[in-house]
């Protein structure tokens, strides 16, 4: 704050030291406030530009004899009794196997390969296609039972749809890889 009574010089100095650091703020991005609002305005142009599908917070409930909630920290059960996969609470999602249950599925003894098919397409302008599966495989774990797994996700980068049927069953859903 400038006094009055202070001379010339002294506000001179006060000015030229407001404008090295206005000068060394913007030099480092405007320091962690403002790059931290630029983050935010980065993730809600994600939000907007890639229509993540972000999970009902309580998610789906298997049937009986399934596991009521998902052994991944963070996650719930997306989908329907006849398919469905565990998505992490915020819409977020990193490379991971593709992991599927359903009440039609008899476990890997009954149905080593089971015929669960996965498309994963990039909803960017390139329109890029990955298939997985046909056949998957099984897996158990006494924490999730028996689940059929059908590759791992895309590890590149953008807006993925991602589409699995199995039987007579479809699921989709959306993640981004930023």
């Amino acid at each position: 704050m400038l006094i009055a009574g202070h001379n010339a010089s002294a506000r001179a100095s006060l000015l030229l030291a407001l404008l090295v650091l206005a000068t060394s703020c913007a030099s480092d991005g405007g320091g962690p406030a403002l790059r931290a609002a630029a983050a935010a305005d980065d993730a809600a142009a994600v939000t907007e530009s890639c229509p993540v599908t972000v999970p009902p917070q309580a998610g789906f409930v298997p049937p009986q004899g399934y596991p009521q909630i998902p052994s991944t920290p963070n996650a719930v059960w997306f989908g329907t009794r006849e398919l469905w996969t565990v998505l992490e609470t915020d819409g977020s999602q990193g490379p991971r196997k593709s992991v599927w249950w359903s009440v039609e599925f008899p476990g890997g003894i009954k149905e080593p390969e089971p015929e669960i098919d996965v498309l994963y397409r990039k909803l960017e302008a390139e329109g890029k296609s990955v298939h997985e599966g046909l056949p998957g495989t099984n897996a158990f774990t006494p924490e999730d039972g028996w689940f059929m797994i059908a590759g791992i996700d895309p590890p590149s980068r953008g807006c993925w749809q991602v589409t699995a049927t199995y039987r007579d069953a479809t699921l989709s859903y959306v993640y981004r890889i930023p």
